[in-house]
């Protein structure tokens, strides 16, 4: 059944592997992926080492709906301490493994010590094992999924892998599945690469037996018609994420050469309409996914090469966040991200920092190695992104990120950086959206992944239409602003999205097929329903409501214990201090108002049962069933 899948606790230092079945009343309290990783993470780690310790614990989570029929459920989420930030650190990964590792028996994988020499796990239908292949030292992340497969002579195999970055201690660093995206940004690749753990393998035939078969595949055909038939479902088919892009840039809603503009003029050649005539892409699909979003294209005729790119975040971060115009350039260096082991989003972020600050006079130029990071220089990205994943030169000090780490600069030279929690800020321009500036400001794990972002308010949706979409399951009755730019109700809106993405990441679900984007898509009725036909679960809206509170809760926990305090939930002064300089009257003059923020910071804890610390209440925590962890059930 649905329901029986085990953890694995994997001890990398001595090689010892032991697993144990996920209790009913840890499913009924965190359901599975990112909820029940939250509890295992905070009972893991109950010593609080430092991220990049051996001590540290790196929990890997499929959602609870993976491989059952479920339109959208692909989504494996691992959950650790960023290096970073030294707070929780949460990462996405689609595709097709989160199901296979399901198939192979497994849901929740939990990584801690560090293997000898490089090693690879490979999870196959019951069993762990801890191998060591020949030849995976400093390889690109799509060689490391070819190698593993050859290696085990299967290339069904589903692989994350650590690339060269990672191996080479890069702060930065990611992981990569081969085709399939991650959404992170928060240094898991470092965190793995320091316990020598160069891939994890999934592979599985056991299949996966649903409660109700019937009414399963009934109400998934009726969920698959309602995604592909609405208009966010649509465009993302056509074009994937890159399909926003024109509207973002014409709503003066993306941030252009780090942080001075707002509108990147001339922008045609970066348009997805460009993107599909000059390197057309073929649909490629995670599991379970009737959109098929991502794109993989051939992008070196001569030598055969294929990437499945860029998508938005990409996009923007190579593009206007640079200055760049060359979709060449964004392309090659998405691509070397994924070869590298690196986020695109953070990357294009420290290299835009460093443009800015060399031209502010804030880095002595003569003390870095040329050619120097420019603006409006695609040229020089590529060589940028190599450096970075070598740590060579100052691309050293780069792939420390933006937290301040580096001990080669003072860290007055992190003044100016669009930073929270040691993370830096989307490609978006945030200063006439509250809603987003504040989910920045107190996610839980930074705002690389912007859980709780209500991306929805961008739309300017009618005020009926916020209210009902905001307002359940647990019936609040406050007033919602009019437009992205007003603040009544951003608070409300920020604390359900939370919830709703909490649940989505428990159960595997892909944001994009969620209200997150539409609000005809999936919420809280939806999920009850997946959830009873696929596992037999009985839990209503508002019971599922209640379970993403408390996952958000112990995710706040685990915080507190590493350290946060209120001043973590912060944003930069430059959001508040500069107004936003181009674009239409609605963006036009805006900059965020700095009693406003605080207010919606203090409404945000008082929705979620905190203190004017940012503490659970012992009342919120008893009401959660949290005042008593770590219990450790398992």
């Amino acid at each position: 059944m649905a329901l029986e899948r085990k953890i694995g606790y994997v001890n990398l230092t001595s090689g010892k592997v032991e697993t144990a079945v996920i209790p009913l009343s840890l499913r009924e309290s965190y359901l599975g992926g990112r909820g029940l990783n939250a509890y295992l993470l905070y009972n893991r780690m109950a010593s609080n080492p430092s991220s990049l310790a051996p001590e540290s614990v790196v929990v890997f989570g499929a959602g609870l709906l993976c491989g059952a029929p479920a339109a959208g459920a692909a989504a494996l989420h691992i959950a650790f301490r960023s290096p970073l930030s030294e707070r929780l650190g949460s990462a996405i990964v689609t595709g097709h493994f989160a199901a296979e590792l399901r198939f192979a028996g497994f849901d929740h994988l939990v990584f801690f010590g560090k293997a000898p020499a490089l090693s690879v796990v490979a999870v196959r239908d019951g069993a762990i094992e801890i191998l060591s292949f020949p030849g995976l030292e400093g390889a690109g992340t799509m060689e490391t999924v070819r190698l593993c497969r050859e290696r085990l002579e299967d290339e069904e195999a589903r692989v994350i892998a650590v690339g060269p970055a990672g191996e080479n201690g890069v702060r930065l660093a990611d992981v990569r599945p081969g085709f399939g995206a991650v959404f992170s940004g928060a240094g898991l690749g470092a965190v793995l690469g320091a316990k020598n753990l160069k891939a994890v393998v999934a592979r599985g035939t056991r299949g996966l037996d649903v409660f109700s078969p019937t009414g399963s595949l009934k109400y998934n055909r009726d969920l698959t018609r309602r995604i592909l038939q609405s208009r966010t479902g649509m465009r993302l088919a056509r074009s994937g994420t890159t399909a926003f892009f024109e509207a973002a840039n014409a709503a003066g809603r993306i941030r252009v050469r780090d942080f001075g503009s707002n509108v990147f003029p001339d922008a045609e050649p970066l348009a997805a309409g460009s993107l599909e005539t000059r390197f057309p892409g073929v649909s490629s699909s995670c599991f379970s996914c009737p959109v098929a979003c991502r794109k993989l294209r051939r992008v070196d005729e001569e030598n055969g090469l294929f990437h499945e790119g860029p998508d938005l975040g990409a996009l923007c971060a190579f593009g206007p966040l640079l200055g760049c115009r060359s979709l060449e350039a964004v392309l090659e260096s998405d691509r070397l991200c994924r070869q590298q082991g690196l986020p695109p989003i953070e990357t294009g972020a420290v290299l835009a920092w460093a443009a800015d600050a060399l031209h502010r006079g804030v880095l002595d130029a003569s003390e870095i190695e040329a050619p120097l990071p420019r603006f409006e220089d695609p040229g020089l990205l590529g060589a940028w992104v190599r450096r970075i994943g070598a740590r060579e030169g100052f691309g050293k000090v780069l792939g420390e990120g933006l937290g301040g780490a580096s001990e080669d600069l003072p860290s007055s030279a992190y003044d100016f950086a669009l930073r929270v929690k040691g993370l830096s800020l989307p490609p978006v321009d945030l200063r006439a959206a509250p809603a987003l500036a504040l989910a920045a400001a107190v996610g839980a794990s930074g705002p690389a992944c912007l859980s709780g972002a209500p991306w929805i308010d961008l739309a300017d949706l009618p005020p009926g239409t916020r209210k009902t979409l905001f307002s359940g399951p647990d019936l609040f009755d406050g007033p919602f602003g009019t437009s992205a730019a007003a603040w009544e109700g951003k608070a409300r809106m920020v604390f359900w999205q939370e919830l709703c993405d909490m649940i989505a990441d428990s159960l595997g679900l892909c944001r994009l097929c969620t209200a997150a984007v539409d609000p005809d898509l999936l919420q809280f009725p939806a999920f009850s329903k997946m959830v009873y036909f696929a596992t037999g679960l009985k839990l209503d809206p508002e019971e599922t409501f209640r379970i993403g509170q408390r996952a958000v809760c112990l995710e706040r926990m685990f915080n507190l214990r590493a350290g946060l305090t209120r001043r973590d939930d912060a944003l930069p002064d430059r959001l508040f201090e500069e107004p936003v300089p181009q674009g239409p009257p609605s963006v036009k003059g805006k900059r965020l108002d700095r009693e406003a923020m605080n207010e919606l910071v203090e409404a945000y804890y008082d929705l979620n049962g905190f203190t004017a610390h940012g503490i659970p209440t012992d009342r919120r925590k008893m009401s959660l069933g949290l005042d008593k962890e770590p219990t450790h059930r398992l």
